[in-house]
């Protein structure tokens, strides 16, 4: 069953939000979701998670964007050139399972 612009919309908020635990609730939102996501969906949902997470100072949210989209690529074909943007990210200061889930969207 695809997913509510409603309920999309909510998630997104939420991964926008000042809040770090906001922002974090949202991208894990994601996980929960994304099966169930239109195509165009995820296009939106990678793109903005990527963006989000090149930005991000929390490291719990980093963790959560950097899951939401390794959760995205077990059940879609995500874009590569906007992958490839995560490649700014210096993998050395990435900490935890952050380090896991980026080579996990590079293999």
């Amino acid at each position: 069953m695809p997913v509510a612009s409603e309920e999309l919309l909510e998630t997104v908020r939420a991964m926008l939000s000042p809040a770090s635990r906001e922002r974090s609730r949202g991208a894990d939102e994601i996980t929960d979701l994304a099966r169930a996501l239109t195509s165009s969906q995820v296009v939106l949902v990678t793109r903005l998670l990527v963006a989000l997470r090149l930005g991000e100072d929390d490291v719990e949210c980093q963790e959560a964007q950097l899951n939401a989209l390794c959760e995205l690529k077990e059940w879609w074909e995500l874009d590569g050139e906007t992958l490839r943007r995560l490649c700014r990210l210096p993998v050395p200061s990435l900490v935890g399972s952050q380090q896991e889930h980026y080579r996990a969207l590079f293999a």
